[in-house]
């Protein structure tokens, strides 16, 4: 279900198995099955404890940049300051009526309103289970039913379109390839089937993976803003109340599934580009590199195995590489440069820094082709 830009991670270890997704109302019973015919590779992925996706009850924590502003402004609101000499009151005032809640049979979650044509996104684990109709519940309390443009499983995506397009308030979509550790975030949604509920936070780190031992998503921004089963597919936003992120799944300690402060969601940029190609009816493609990896204790990506004729294997990369950078910005994990080529799409060249045999580092090009 998650797309791992053609690398797969394993569970973290036999006490910490890695995330358990849960579909909805419905008690966890695992992310969907695995995906047909990847040709990614593995990664061992360190997560210290469960993952549980944040659907119909559940969701993901919110993240996104917000600017703190710089002097000190008397307001008649004692909430904090954001950018622009806004509070965070201000911000969730101004993004509430674009994020949504939805049902979709067992299951209840949160969306986003994308365009004035009446497209809403939301996860895919959200309305995968979905029998009969989706209904989406705005925030003046009205609602609409919604048919399925499609979905992408393997990210985690999927584009509602609701039959009253009427009074709609698209969200303002921020830049997520901007945002900072530390940048205040506001996470919009329906924990719990309470519709219309703000929690705030920062980013706490980019670039994270996670995993069921089946399906991992790469990429993902780590934020503290509390999320809980229902936030997912809601709002992340940053201080201008832009679109940073999809909530999408949460780390857990047992089996109730509730917020410790570590939450992940969806890039905005990933999120957007994915919905774009689902509206467009086309399928969703991703970047493809071409290999199998493992830790190679925080150096770097052992590779082990390349594909052949993959990017990597006509860019010459060979079992026994350690890739240590893309593009110059380095990478210390397999999840690293997963995220780093899914990052980029078919067709864009990379440069891969490597070091062959314990010589000194070497660069390699590749054009990355099409999942």
């Amino acid at each position: 279900m998650f797309p791992p830009g053609h690398v797969h991670s394993d569970p973290a270890t036999a006490a910490h198995p890695g995330p358990v997704f849960g579909p909805g109302t419905t008690p966890p019973v695992g992310a969907p099955g695995p995906v047909a015919g990847r040709r990614g590779g593995r990664i061992a992925v360190a997560v210290a404890v469960a993952v549980a996706l944040a659907l119909g009850a559940g969701g993901v924590g919110g993240f996104v940049g917000y600017s703190l502003a710089e002097s000190q402004v008397t307001t008649d609101s004692p909430s904090a300051l954001v950018s622009d000499s806004a509070t965070l009151s201000d911000v969730a005032a101004a993004v509430q009526p674009s994020v949504v809640s939805i049902g979709a049979g067992q299951s209840t979650g949160s969306g986003v309103v994308y365009d004035d044509q009446g497209h809403i996104i939301t996860n895919s684990h959200v309305v995968a289970s979905a029998q009969g109709d989706i209904e989406v519940r705005f925030s003046d309390g009205s609602s609409s039913k919604a048919t399925l443009v499609g979905m992408d499983e393997r990210g985690d995506i999927a584009v509602l379109k609701v039959e009253d397009t009427s009074n709609l308030t698209p969200i303002a979509v921020g830049d997520s390839n901007g945002l900072s550790v530390g940048d205040t975030v506001l996470a919009l949604g329906s924990p719990l089937g309470l519709d219309g509920s703000v929690t705030s936070g920062i980013v706490s780190a980019m670039d994270r993976a996670i995993s069921d031992g089946s399906s991992s998503l790469q990429g993902l921004i780590q934020t503290d803003a509390a999320i809980n089963r229902g936030n997912s597919g809601g709002a992340l936003v940053n201080g201008r109340g832009e679109l940073i992120g999809i909530n999408t799944a949460i780390a857990t300690t047992d089996s109730s599934g509730g917020s410790i402060g570590v939450g992940f969601a969806i890039p905005s940029a990933t999120a957007t580009s994915t919905a774009d190609q689902l509206i467009a009816g086309g399928s969703v493609e991703r970047a493809f590199l071409g290999v199998s990896m493992s830790a190679g204790g925080g150096t770097g990506a052992v590779v082990t195995d390349v594909q052949s004729d993959s990017p990597a294997a006509d860019a010459g990369l060979r079992t026994g590489d350690i890739i240590t950078a893309i593009d110059g910005q380095p990478v210390a994990t397999p999840a690293e440069v997963a995220a780093a080529v899914q990052a980029r799409k078919p067709g864009d060249t990379v440069t891969i820094t490597y070091v062959r045999d314990g010589m000194s580092e070497s660069e390699a090009t590749a054009t990355l082709s099409a999942d």
